[in-house]
């Protein structure tokens, strides 16, 4: 049997991070054998990267991330920048920024209290008869929206460009489509949108639509508002098991808030993808992916 070696880019950055980083690289050696080796390169980012470089990440790590095989990322912020950089130029601007240099549109947020059974039963604050067999994954759009729009901060107005194009919404909903049949039968796709009353979530909510329809017959879709999936997600969460579909913005919300089934952010994974996993992409391009925890830095 050949030998492999991955190049592994680590980013522990503000926190937690450190200490967080310390314990996945135990569970990388674990993994590790004479033919099975893990090359990490450690760097800044965040916070720690602005007080070394006077920005939260610099060109040389982008590089060492497009350069690698994976990169594993802890956390990023703390009240020590929160009232001098934000945005891009902030702490989470590191991890934004090195997001959109790899292109790793599509956001996997796994929940399920099958796998994290003990801790949904300890610390979960939902009776058990409510969580009990919810499993689903909220798929993020990770590089569009108004994370990523223009931007306009004035003392008296402030303004956030929060736009998509039909390819960008057409890439996720092929991902989500793609998730939904490795299942057995394939999961349900629930998009997530507010399309009654933003642009952007009506030409989102057509064009899953066509897509899904046109190219995955065999996957079951719908269409739900992401308020009112909030709500559901509160009070049935059981009901939204599936792939759960959503845009940069509305994904970050619904994702953290599937913590609270669990009983913390803590214990729940992220993958962020730039294409379909174990297929090579259309355009040529390598594929990259970016591993993290779902929690912040934990600064107090």
């Amino acid at each position: 049997m050949s030998s492999k070696t991955y190049n592994i880019l680590t980013l522990p950055g503000d926190g937690i991070g450190p200490e967080i980083m310390a314990e996945a690289i135990k569970v990388l050696q674990a993994f590790s054998s004479p033919n099975l080796r893990f090359n990490l390169r450690n760097e800044l980012i965040g916070g720690c990267s602005i007080d070394a470089h006077g920005t939260p990440i610099t060109d040389a790590v982008k590089q060492a991330a497009l350069e690698s095989d994976a990169v594993l990322f802890a956390s990023v912020g703390g009240p020590k920048w929160d009232s001098s950089r934000r945005g891009l130029e902030g702490p989470e601007g590191g991890l934004l920024q090195l997001r959109k240099v790899l292109d790793v549109y599509g956001n996997l947020r796994p929940c399920s209290t099958d796998v994290c059974a003990s801790v949904s039963r300890e610390f979960s604050p939902y009776r058990t008869e409510v969580v009990e067999g919810v499993d689903f994954v909220v798929l993020r759009e990770n590089c569009g929206g108004a994370y990523f729009g223009k931007k306009v901060e004035d003392e008296d107005y402030a303004m956030d460009e929060w736009g998509y194009s039909t390819q960008e919404v057409q890439r996720i909903a092929r991902l989500a489509a793609h998730v939904a049949l490795r299942h057995d039968p394939p999961w349900p796709v629930i998009s997530m949108d507010k399309a009654n009353v933003l642009a952007s979530s009506r030409l989102w909510r057509r064009v899953v639509e066509k897509t899904l329809t046109t190219e995955f017959p065999q996957v079951k879709f719908s269409h739900q508002l992401a308020d009112s999936a909030s709500l559901i997600m509160a009070t049935n969460p059981r009901s939204l098991n599936g792939v759960l579909l959503a845009d940069n913005t509305f994904g970050d919300m619904l994702s953290d808030q599937a913590g609270s089934i669990v009983g913390s952010l803590g214990v729940l994974p992220s993958a962020s993808l730039s294409g379909i996993p174990g297929e090579e992409r259309k355009d040529g391009k390598k594929s990259y992916a970016l591993y993290e925890p779902t929690h912040g830095s934990a600064p107090t």
